[in-house]
C-alpha cells in the first residue's frame, strides 16, 4: 500500500504501518459521508475523508485512493483530536435542528401552540440548545411565565457552555448572546435590574446584536429617577460601555419601545466549518452581513434616489469635520426612535457649488446631555481643513462664532455665521452658554474662537426663566438669560471621542488670529456640512407606551389589534419577539391592593371581655374584626389602566 502525503518524508510509511488497517471497498460504500480535510500525525499529513471513529481509532479514506486506513487517535495532532471531540456536538445540533425546523413557521405565529412538542424534542435530544431556547421564549411571550422561561434559557446556555469548554467561545457564539439577552429580559420583567445589566454587558464582547442594544437602551431609560427597576451605578456604567460601541443595523421593520426577546442562533456546523472553528482556536466563524436593511441609517449621495424610494425630508442640521474622514453632528438629528432614517451630507466647494458626500453614522453618545454623533465619510476630504479642538479655558466675554445652516427650507442652503460672547459653563451638564443667536438648523455646527479652534458643538437654545448655575473659570454664579446658544462643551467632545475612537487625536490648536468673523467664516466654511435626515416612506416612528412607565392614562389606549398582529408578525419573521406583558399589573389585567390582598377590608384581632370565671377574675377572648382598606379606597380589584387583559398594544395610534 502507498499513501500520498503532502510532505512525504523518508520512513513515514514505516512509522505508520503499525497503525494501518486495510478496509474493503464494500465497507467504504456503507460508511458515513464526510468532507475531506488534512489530517496530521507528527510531521506527516494526508488529505482524506473521515469514515468512522471510536474512542481509540479513526478510519480515513485518503483522496484518490480506493482503500481506507485506520489510525490511532493518540497519534493525531491536537487539532485533529479536538475536531473529533467536536463531532458529537455538531451531530446533536444537526439532529435537533432538523427536528425543530419543520415547526418554525407555526412557531412564529403562535409559539405556545408548538411548545409542548418542542419540550419533548428537548427531552429526546438533550445535548443541543434549540428546543429549550424556543420553549423558554414561548413561556415568556405567550403566558408571561418568566421564571420557567428563564430556567429553559439557562439550561440551553449550560449545554453550550459545556461544549465551549472543548471547542472555545466561537461555538454557538451568536446563540449565547441571544440567550443572555433573553435571560436579561426575564430578569427585567421580575424587576431585577442589576442581573439584567450583567447579562446584557456579558453578551456584548463581540458584535452587538440589535435586540441586546435595544434592550440596553430601554433599561438605561427605564432606570432614570424613581422606577420599579433598580440599577446600581456599577452596572449602569457597564451599560454605557455597551451603548458606546458600534450601533447595530436596524432590522428593517417597525420596532416598538418594548423589551425584545431574540431567537437568533447559530445553525449547526458541518465538518468543514468545524475544521475552520478548530483552526481558529475557538474564535467565532465569520458570518455574512445582514442584508435585511439596506437603506435605514445609511448616508446617500443622491437625493433623487431617496425621493424615488418615497423618502421625504424630515429635518436638517449642520456638522463639522474633525478629520478628513470624520464629522461631528448632533445625536438628535442622526438618531430616530427606530433608527431607520437615512441621511445626506452636503459640502460646498470654493465656487459655492454643492457636493454630496457619502458615509455612515457610526457612533452616538448615550451620556445625558451629550448631544453628539459621529459620521464616518466614505472618502477623505482633501481640500478642507479639520477643526482643531481648544484645550484651554475660555475667558469671560470672549468672542465666539457659530457656523451652520439655519432654516434651509425657508432661506435655502446657505451657511450662516452668528456672533456672540462666552457666558459660562454649566455646573451639572456638559454644556456651555454663549450669547450667539440660535436658529433651527444650526444645531451640530461648530462653535469657534477667533483662531478657528473648536470649543464645542451647538445644539439648542436656552430658556431658563428661573436662572441657571454657570461657571466663570473657578467662580460659581447664577444668571438669568433666555435665547442663548447651548453648546456641548469641548471637554465633553473629547470624552465622547475617547470612548468612540480611543486612538483618535485632534490636530494641534491654531494660533492664527482672524481679524473679523467674516474672514474666519470664509476660511473654514468648507469644513462645515449640511446634514439632512430623510424619513422612510411609511413612518415607523410610533408613539409607544413603554412597559416600564406605570400609571399612565388609558385614554386612546384601544387600538386596531389586527393591525398590531400584522406588525408583530413582520417582526417575528426577523426572529425578534417583543414582550407585550404589562409590568403595572404583572400581566394579570387587574390591579390588586397589596395592603388588603384584594378584599377591600383589613382584618385584625381584638381582645374583648368574655365574662368572669368562678373566682371572679375577668376573662378575655379574641374576636376578628374588619375595617375598610384606606389604601385602595374599597377598590381592591380594578382594571389595570395601562393594558388590556394584561397585554400592552404593539403601538399606540397617533
Amino acid at each position: 500500500m502507498q499513501l500520498f502525503f503532502r510532505e512525504p518524508l523518508k520512513g513515514a510509511l514505516v512509522s505508520l504501518l503499525p497503525l494501518i488497517l486495510i478496509c474493503s471497498i464494500a465497507e467504504l460504500a456503507s460508511a458515513q459521508e464526510g468532507s475531506a480535510r488534512v489530517w496530521k500525525s507528527g510531521k506527516h499529513e494526508v488529505r482524506g475523508t473521515l469514515l468512522r471513529h471510536d474512542e481509540t481509532h479513526v478510519t480515513l479514506m485518503p483522496e484518490n485512493r480506493k482503500k481506507s486506513v485506520k489510525v490511532e487517535i493518540a497519534m493525531l495532532s491536537d487539532e485533529d483530536q479536538l475536531f473529533l471531540k467536536g463531532l458529537p456536538f455538531i451531530e446533536a445540533d444537526q439532529v435537533q435542528h432538523e427536528t425543530v425546523m419543520p415547526h418554525m413557521a407555526r412557531y412564529t405565529e403562535s409559539p405556545m401552540a408548538v411548545a409542548e412538542i418542542l419540550n419533548q424534542v428537548g427531552k429526546n435530544h438533550e445535548k443541543s440548545p434549540y428546543a429549550k431556547m424556543m420553549v423558554g421564549l414561548a413561556l415568556a411571550t405567550e403566558i408571561a411565565n418568566y421564571r420557567d422561561a428563564k430556567k429553559n434559557f439557562e439550561a440551553a446556555l449550560k449545554i453550550i457552555r459545556k461544549h465551549q469548554k472543548v471547542l472555545g467561545e466561537g461555538y454557538h457564539a451568536r446563540t449565547v448572546v441571544s440567550l443572555q439577552n433573553n435571560i436579561a429580559v426575564c430578569a427585567l420583567k421580575m424587576s431585577k435590574g442589576d442581573e439584567a445589566a450583567e447579562q446584557l454587558s456579558d453578551g456584548s464582547s463581540g458584535e452587538i446584536p440589535f435586540a441586546l442594544y435595544h434592550n440596553a437602551t430601554l433599561l438605561m431609560e427605564a432606570t432614570k429617577g424613581v422606577t420599579q427597576i433598580k440599577l446600581t451605578n456599577k452596572w449602569r456604567g457597564k451599560l454605557v460601555d455597551v451603548l458606546a460601541k458600534k450601533k447595530p443595523a436596524s432590522p428593517g421593520v417597525e420596532v416598538p419601545s418594548r423589551y425584545l426577546f431574540s431567537l437568533e442562533w447559530d445553525d449547526p456546523l458541518n465538518e468543514s466549518q468545524l475544521s475552520q472553528l478548530v483552526a481558529l482556536s475557538g474564535k467565532p466563524l465569520p458570518h455574512a452581513e445582514d442584508k435585511a436593511n439596506l437603506v435605514g441609517g445609511s448616508v446617500f449621495t443622491n437625493e433623487t434616489e431617496l425621493i424615488k424610494r418615497g423618502y421625504s425630508e424630515h429635518a436638517s442640521s449642520s456638522g463639522c469635520l474633525i478629520s478628513p474622514t470624520l464629522m461631528l453632528t448632533n445625536r438628535h438629528i442622526a438618531k430616530s426612535k427606530t433608527n431607520d432614517f437615512s441621511y445626506t451630507l452636503t459640502r460646498f466647494l470654493k465656487d459655492g457649488s454643492p457636493e454630496l458626500v457619502g458615509g455612515k453614522v457610526v457612533k452616538w453618545s448615550v451620556v445625558n446631555g451629550e448631544d453628539l454623533a459621529l459620521i464616518e465619510l466614505d472618502k477623505p476630504i482633501e481640500d478642507a481643513a479639520a477643526f482643531p479642538l481648544r484645550r484651554g479655558r475660555l475667558n469671560d466675554g470672549e468672542d465666539l462664532t457659530v457656523l451652520g445652516f439655519p432654516d434651509v427650507s425657508g432661506e435655502g442652503e446657505h451657511i450662516s455665521a452668528t456672533s456672540g460672547r462666552f457666558v459660562g459653563m454649566d455646573e451639572s451638564l456638559p454644556w456651555m452658554y454663549s450669547t450667539n443667536m440660535m436658529q433651527e438648523g444650526i444645531g451640530g455646527g461648530p462653535t469657534l474662537d477667533m483662531k478657528g479652534n473648536l470649543v464645542g458643538l451647538a445644539f439648542a437654545k436656552s430658556d431658563f426663566r428661573n436662572g441657571r448655575v454657570v461657571w466663570f473659570n473657578n467662580h460659581r454664579i447664577e444668571r438669568r438669560y433666555n435665547d442663548h446658544t447651548v453648546t456641548v462643551s469641548g471637554k465633553a467632545i473629547l470624552e465622547f471621542l475617547k470612548v468612540a475612537l480611543p486612538d483618535y487625536e485632534f490636530d494641534r490648536e491654531s494660533n492664527k488670529f482672524y481679524e473679523s468673523r467674516q474672514a474666519l467664516a470664509e476660511a473654514v466654511r468648507g469644513s462645515v456640512m449640511l446634514v439632512k435626515a430623510w424619513q422612510p416612506p411609511k413612518e415607523n416612528v410610533k408613539k409607544v407606551r413603554p412597559d416600564f412607565v406605570p400609571g399612565q392614562s388609558a385614554e386612546g389606549f384601544r387600538h386596531n389589534w389586527k393591525k398590531g398582529e400584522a406588525e408583530l408578525g413582520s417582526l417575528r419573521k426577523k426572529r425578534l419577539f417583543p414582550d407585550l406583558w404589562c409590568m403595572t399589573c404583572y400581566g394579570k389585567g387587574r390591579l390588586f391592593c397589596q395592603n388588603c390582598g384584594g378584599e377591600g377590608k383589613i382584618y385584625r384581632r381584638e381582645s374583648v371581655k368574655a365574662g368572669k370565671n368562678n373566682l371572679g377574675v375577668q376573662m378575655y377572648k379574641f374576636e376578628v374584626k374588619s375595617s375598610r382598606c384606606k389604601a385602595c379606597s374599597s377598590r381592591p380589584n380594578r382594571d389595570c389602566p395601562d393594558c388590556e387583559d394584561g397585554k400592552l398594544p404593539f403601538s399606540i395610534p397617533d
